[in-house]
């Protein structure tokens, strides 16, 4: 027992400094010595499993090793998450499945993470009747969620039900702050998944109302950017949310008109959102695009060296440059 202990612990050091290989092979003679260890089980699992997808040996004895710590001690979430995502890899998918389901059980705490995983692979294999029944198992339990909501809505959409994603979305209303706009972007989107562009356009029309008549008198009349020097803290940050809040507005309105091939109409949407809020690059990209599809490749390629000046890594605007040299 203390010879095993030895290779164990020898073998966690080894792999501390990389050595993953005599890792392995310290850990693999603990786990011999004592199969019926479950640390000892685990560890050699994890292990394999790092190298998994590229050695399908290792992978296979990943398996065993973390199903041999699953029978000394079955409460571990991780490794049923490990086990999880190796049968998955594999093509195993009722143990997958089975994996996933214990990784929630045993999950201390929240088990929403493990379970959106669990209904994403559902949905990867079109099995969105069961997703969709998880999510509202989901939502019954956290009654207070309109996330749990949202993420239904999401489903149904996902499944083209489009009729029961309009009202999850309006379902989730009462539970988001008074005067969200939250169920109304999920909505705009809905629509758009239905290529449904000016059912989406109108549904958005209240908010950036709304929203324009609040800022307006903190908007420079010579830049047409928002200013709210002196002000203080809390008033600031709640023109501010407004603020984003109208951006994101006006950016799915012109998305939705250059779905409809009406850049002209889509390009005033992107600016004007570009500069309530100057630090996000999709604004100005597309901005660019729109310029792209009305033939003016200077306004586009301006647009895009501009992302790339601040955002370097940025690989939309890098490939819009070279597309039009």
């Amino acid at each position: 027992r203390v010879v095993a202990f030895q290779h164990f612990n020898k073998g966690l050091a080894l792999e501390r400094r990389g050595r993953a290989d005599d890792a392995i092979s310290q850990l693999a003679q603990a786990a011999r010595m004592q199969p019926d260890n479950a640390a000892f089980q685990f560890h050699l699992g994890r292990a394999l499993a790092a190298r998994a997808s590229d050695d399908a040996f290792a992978a296979d004895r990943a398996v065993q090793a973390l199903e041999a710590s699953n029978r000394a001690f079955p409460y571990y979430y991780y490794t049923h998450r490990l086990l999880g995502g190796l049968h998955r890899n594999a093509g195993r998918v009722e143990q997958a499945l089975r994996a996933m389901e214990l990784e929630e059980k045993y999950t201390f705490g929240d088990p929403a993470a493990p379970r959106a995983r669990r209904i994403e692979y559902l949905m990867q294999l079109g099995r969105a009747k069961q997703a969709v029944a998880l999510q509202k198992e989901l939502a019954a339990a956290r009654p207070r969620d309109p996330q749990a909501l949202i993420a239904l809505a999401r489903l149904h959409a996902r499944a083209g039900d489009f009729d029961a994603a309009l009202k999850a979305a309006e379902q989730s209303r009462p539970l988001f702050e008074k005067g969200s706009a939250e169920p109304d972007f999920e909505a705009a989107d809905i629509f758009m998944a239905q290529g449904e562009y000016f059912d989406a356009i109108r549904r958005l029309e209240p908010i950036i109302g709304a929203a324009e008549k609040e800022l307006a008198p903190f908007v420079e009349q010579n830049t047409g950017r928002l200013a709210f020097d002196g002000m203080p803290a809390p008033r600031a940050r709640k023109l501010e949310d407004t603020a984003a809040r109208l951006a994101r507005a006006l950016f799915v309105t012109g998305r939705c008109y250059m779905q409809i091939q009406d850049p002209e109409t889509a390009l005033p949407y992107f600016h004007s959102a570009h500069r309530l809020v100057p630090s996000n690059p999709d604004f100005v990209y597309w901005g660019g695009f729109a310029c792209e599809q009305l033939g003016n490749s200077a306004c586009a390629a301006s647009a895009y060296n501009a992302i790339l000046q601040r955002f370097p890594d940025h690989a939309a605007a890098r490939q819009a440059l070279q597309r039009l040299r």
